[in-house]
């Protein structure tokens, strides 16, 4: 039996960012702290806490279960860049959580970019081979506990929570949108 694959959109601003054991991209980010600089930059004396990866990748197929079906999940490119814009726009730059249970405000975003270019982008030269239109994340832990979590392992990479469905949104759906975001700021 082949596995079905379903392309989701977005129907509202991404919620939060989560640090995961096992994000579900199957990718995992990078650590950059100060000593690592040194190396590389011959600069600095303390540990920046930066964590640097890919948060969605398009077209790539995430494995999903309804009960015991298995299914495909996957984000247009379109679509990621729609959601990284929407997360920046909706000021989110701390919506984090741990594990997808834990909010925390001590992450905030330091860098967030489409990867326009896989070859010369700064992914690439961190060792992350990501395709065209991968949103990529550079984030700032500042707690000393989620910080010893990223640095043990236990934390390795982002993964997004949001609401999403299955259906195209249509142009009525982006005027109504439009719409309610003017009546947000007219309160």
């Amino acid at each position: 039996m082949e596995i079905p694959v379903i392309e989701l959109f977005e129907i509202g601003a991404l919620n939060n960012v989560a640090l995961v054991t096992n994000p579900a991209i199957e990718e995992f980010f990078v650590t950059l702290s100060e000593d690592e600089k040194k190396v590389q930059l011959a600069i600095a004396d303390h540990e920046q806490r930066i964590v640097i990866g890919p948060a969605l990748i398009p077209d790539k197929k995430i494995i999903r279960y309804d009960g015991e079906t298995p299914y495909y999940i996957f984000f247009s490119k379109d679509t990621v860049r729609r959601i990284s814009e929407e997360f920046l726009r909706e000021g989110k730059i701390q919506s984090f959580n741990v594990q997808h249970q834990e909010d925390t405000n001590e992450l905030y975003v330091t860098e967030s970019w489409i990867v326009e270019n896989p070859e010369l982008d700064k992914s690439n030269a961190l060792g992350m081979r990501v395709p065209t239109g991968t949103w990529m994340l550079a984030a700032k832990v500042t707690s000393d506990e989620i910080w010893e979590r990223v640095k043990s392992g236990e934390l390795r990479g982002f993964s997004i929570d949001g609401l999403f469905t299955t259906e195209a949104p249509t142009k009525e759906d982006y005027v109504l949108s439009q719409i309610m975001e003017i009546l947000k700021e007219v309160e």
